[in-house]
């Protein structure tokens, strides 16, 4: 990306309240929706198979629930709950890869073939810290879009050169609290958008295969991975917005931007 695009974005750089996020959040989801749920779907498609198919298997051989007993469906729910949380950090990859460019690209749209090779120059990366290194989501909440979208080496080549942990490491420094705090607005939106989602699910499904308890195992099939991956992805945009204003407010990407981009002009690059 050239200097001389770092002015021109498809989402203003300024600080934002929580307030301003969401709002955010709900416009992109309106004007790149389906773009944005195009490329999270080149993996929740195959993760969603997969997880019907080992959450099936677990209730049958391990757990020996039938589809009748009480025990499955929440079984099924907890369960798959538990793989989103797991499957997330590298399933958004594609869709972080394609807003972190989409930011920089006010009159056009990021190509494929774009967002594909800077994807594939991430994946060693994403391999590593969104699969080995999991857990240390549960501290470094940034970790996706700091791996995928800044590009810091893995192992440090020079002697001043950051490193994606020491990245993680600055960029997270003193954060915890506004993290736990952040929990709380997120958890509203949640309690708003579930309920929403679950009767949309659930009333479409009704007036389509009829009674629930004669489809229960369809209906499960249906109503969690739709809900489930529906709420991930609202949150995972404004968790990219709040990841962007994060930068504004500890780094001041703003003024950088700002100065980058009139250097460039003024050398004429």
């Amino acid at each position: 990306m050239s200097d001389t695009q770092l002015d021109r974005h498809f989402i203003a750089i300024r600080k934002r309240s929580v307030g301003e996020l969401f709002d955010l959040t709900l416009a992109v989801m309106r004007t790149e929706g389906l773009r944005v749920l195009g490329w999270f779907c080149v993996f929740v498609l195959p993760l969603t198979l997969i997880n019907h198919a080992v959450l099936t298997w677990l209730a049958e051989s391990v757990f020996v629930l039938d589809v009748e007993e009480e025990a499955w469906p929440v079984m099924y729910f907890l369960g798959y709950v538990g793989l989103v949380a797991l499957e997330t950090p590298f399933a958004s990859s594609l869709m972080m890869i394609y807003l972190g460019k989409r930011v920089f690209a006010a009159d056009t749209q990021p190509t494929v073939p774009e967002v594909l090779i800077a994807w594939v120059e991430a994946l060693p990366q994403l391999v590593v810290y969104t699969v080995f290194l999991l857990p240390l989501i549960l501290i470094y909440d940034n970790l996706p879009e700091i791996v995928a979208l800044e590009r810091s080496p893995l192992f440090r080549g020079q002697k001043d050169q950051i490193t994606t942990f020491r990245r993680l490491k600055n960029f997270h420094r003193d954060r915890f609290g506004e993290q736990f705090v952040m929990l709380l607005p997120l958890a509203i939106f949640c309690v708003i958008l579930v309920p929403t989602l679950f009767a949309i699910v659930y009333y479409t499904f009704y007036l389509s295969y009829g009674q629930i308890d004669k489809n229960l195992q369809l209906f499960m099939a249906i109503v969690v991975p739709v809900v489930c991956w529906t709420v991930t992805l609202f949150l995972l945009v404004f968790h990219f917005l709040r990841y962007i204003d994060m930068r504004i407010e500890r780094e001041g990407w703003d003024v950088e931007l700002v100065f980058r981009a009139e250097r460039s002009r003024m050398t004429g690059e």
